[in-house]
């Protein structure tokens, strides 16, 4: 018996083919597009992951502005006010200089990998906290969060960025 192929094989390969090059096609155009998105909303999570810690947890120990070498965790609620997005100056100054002196230290306290950049500016454009490094690349995510301060009468706007 001999083998015959006829036009019909020829055109389903064709077809075969052309599929199996536009689908590799759109993987390799779609991919880096997704893969950029997707480091994106890394960052855009630990902005807001850092942002929940610093507003809405006192720090482990409570009072973890008093010895920095034991601290275990940062964060800025004063908990004497029972609520949240409430800040502690006291808490605000110890990070801020924590940040600015030994910025590696800083990270670990936070538990994050990613370079950071913090700052909470009141209405009346003063700086209680001033972290900022220089931003290099395009992913950069920002977080900006509204809360109080501890002395009742002042409340900004703290702002973070990862990258």
């Amino acid at each position: 018996m001999k083998t015959q192929s006829g036009y019909e094989f020829y055109v389903a390969l064709m077809i075969f083919i052309t599929s199996v090059v536009f689908l590799f096609y759109e993987i390799v155009v779609y991919y880096p597009a997704f893969s950029v998105e997707l480091k994106k909303e890394v960052l855009y999570s630990q902005a807001y992951k850092i942002s929940q810690l610093l507003i809405n947890d006192p720090g482990e120990p409570r009072n973890w502005y008093l010895d920095i070498s034991n601290a275990k965790r940062i964060g800025l609620q004063n908990e004497s006010f029972q609520t949240l997005n409430v800040l502690s100056q006291v808490k605000a100054i110890a990070l801020n200089s924590t940040c600015n002196q030994n910025y590696d230290t800083f990270k670990k306290l936070l538990g994050v990998n990613y370079n950071i950049s913090i700052v909470f500016k009141l209405t009346n454009n003063s700086y209680v906290i001033n972290c900022t490094r220089v931003m290099y690349g395009e992913n950069v995510a920002k977080i900006s969060r509204i809360a109080a301060m501890d002395d009742g009468k002042s409340y900004g706007e703290l702002i973070i960025w990862v990258y």
